[in-house]
């Protein structure tokens, strides 16, 4: 079964030359059941971490991505290279171990990694057969997927079997914790060796099982050690972590957001929040999150420039809503002041991002606009059908490309504006304040300037894009930095000097649609027009000289 079924860890697989997924299931619940004995603390030791790299075992890892790079897997190769030469005989515990989380790897994962595709396979294929006049329940196609939909429900969401894989589970990332944690060397060493689903896949399922009903998974949360699963994922997330890849560790970020509230992006943690609560999420979380938001950056897949954007999404969450919190807001002020680098890279990527995603949804909306105005005007009927459906096609993109540039660009300009709240040194240090300076002016221009016309679109909050909120947002970002203490004139300064983009006119602009529009509080408007005005002395003088 392990040689057959080897194909189904490739994401394109023929399934005729492998066993079915309701027998791959039933393989799963099977050896759950068989592994069940010895999931105990005291059998940990019995794993024997060597199946992994051995010829004797009944799983061919050969072409398995491990949790350690290929040169520190090489090095822990070559230690045991003594042990590996010869035959070796491993116990059932070790046996029975590694198959089941093989196998649960090839069915468990896999269907609930495939579940939301097939029921949006099911949705697309009822709406082109209602589109024909078909009724969708009676047709084969519609009927098979929902067969298949039915049988990995069923499973997937059975109590017994959701009970036996959380218990599994939390036994396995007790067994990688402890290898971790060893004194010795060599069996630290012996994670670079270990398939690194082992971790997504413990990752994927407690998230999975998060997003059930509690009236279903109540019962199996009370049952397990709560901090088993926080204590690993801050463990394997961090930059100290055996993983080498940072997309995988970056998958831990889910385990954590499956811990806030429905209304984390206003709500506080409580005293009672593990985030509160647990010593080691207290002391090190803001710092781990830093770490992964710059090492996602680099995750060596060739989609890693737009696949950094959702993890740090996650992260921005999670630490908007860690800074209400008195402990993990004086953590962020300290991270700036006692790991002054790995904080300049936050806010150095902070800046990029969000340079490229405004620049992106600016661009985007005016593509749309552009196409909304040809479909409205007088030249669409003089369109052939297929000029006008590529036209379609072509908008229908736009609108998509514009609709996330802007959700993840208001995710980060809400992110600068809490963070020159709580922190406006981090950005008129010298590496940032003539950048950040042009920065904001630029965005001022571009959103209360000559070209906001260009930005008009039909129902503009469709695509996330909210100048009500963005430009109040960035107007309260500039004056924070503009009234800091020591630095404030001199960021004037800067705005002053950027003469690609500062208009006295624009700034005025700017006070009155805040005014109008009742867009900010007076005292807001006020200090706006104060700092434009010393904006404005500053460019005469530099004229004058």
């Amino acid at each position: 079964s392990c040689e057959l079924n080897a194909d189904r860890a490739k994401m394109q697989f023929n399934p005729d030359t492998t066993s079915s997924q309701a027998f791959l299931l039933n393989l799963s619940s099977v050896l759950l059941s068989l592994s069940r004995p010895f999931l105990q603390d005291s059998k940990i030791p019995l794993v024997n971490p060597l199946y992994f790299l051995s010829a004797d075992a009944r799983v061919n890892f050969a072409s398995t991505t491990r949790m350690g790079s290929s040169s520190a897997l090489a090095e822990f190769r070559e230690a045991k290279s003594d042990e590996l030469a010869q035959p070796i005989e491993f116990n059932f515990v070790t046996e029975c171990f590694v198959l089941t989380a093989h196998f649960l790897h090839l069915a468990v994962n896999r269907s609930i990694d495939i579940f939301p595709e097939i029921v949006r396979s099911r949705n697309r294929v009822a709406q082109q057969l209602r589109r024909q006049g078909l009724t969708a329940e009676q047709h084969p196609q519609f009927q098979q997927l929902t067969r298949l939909l039915l049988s990995l429900a069923s499973q997937l969401n059975d109590p017994r079997f959701l009970r036996q894989l959380s218990e599994f589970w939390t036994w396995t990332a007790k067994w990688l914790l402890s290898l971790q944690s060893s004194s010795d060397p060599l069996v630290r060493a012996s994670l670079h060796a270990i398939p690194e689903y082992f971790c997504s896949d413990i990752v994927e399922f407690f998230v999975y099982l998060r997003q059930l009903p509690p009236r279903q998974t109540s019962q199996i949360f009370s049952s397990l050690p709560s901090d088993t699963l926080l204590h690993f994922s801050m463990n394997f997330m961090s930059s100290s972590s055996p993983l080498n890849n940072p997309h995988i560790r970056a998958k831990f970020l889910d385990v954590l957001l499956s811990h806030l509230p429905e209304n984390f992006e206003t709500a506080a943690p409580s005293v009672a929040h593990p985030f509160v609560t647990h010593a080691e999420l207290r002391d090190n979380l803001v710092s781990t999150l830093l770490d992964v938001f710059a090492d996602i950056e680099f995750t060596g897949r060739h989609n890693q420039f737009y696949e950094r954007f959702a993890p740090r999404s996650n992260i921005q969450q999670l630490l908007n809503f860690l800074r209400r919190a008195p402990v993990h807001r004086e953590a962020i002020v300290r991270e700036f002041h006692e790991n002054r680098a790995n904080f300049d890279k936050f806010i150095n990527f902070l800046l990029n991002d969000s340079i490229f995603l405004l620049d992106e949804g600016l661009n985007w909306l005016k593509d749309v606009s552009e196409k909304e105005r040809l479909q409205s005007g007088p030249g669409w009927a003089a369109l052939d059908d297929e000029k006008q459906q590529e036209a379609e096609e072509a908008l229908t993109y736009a609108r998509q490309n514009a609709g996330w540039s802007w959700d993840f660009a208001n995710q980060i300009i809400s992110t600068l504006h809490w963070l020159s709240d709580v922190l406006p040194s981090a950005f008129v240090v010298d590496e940032f304040i003539q950048r950040v300076a042009s920065m904001l002016d630029y965005y001022i221009v571009k959103l209360a300037g000559p070209e906001r016309k260009t930005l008009k679109v039909e129902r503009a909050s469709e695509y996330n894009f909210k100048p009500r909120v963005l430009l109040p947002q960035i107007v309260d970002i500039f004056l924070a930095l503009a009234s800091h203490e020591e630095r404030g004139d001199r960021f004037l300064t800067f705005v002053a000097e950027d003469g690609r983009s500062f208009s006295e006119e624009v700034f005025e602009n700017v006070s009155r649609l805040m005014e109008n529009k009742q867009l900010a509080p007076a005292v807001v408007i006020r200090n706006f027009r104060a700092a434009t005005q010393k904006v404005v002395g500053k460019l005469m003088s530099f004229w004058t000289r």
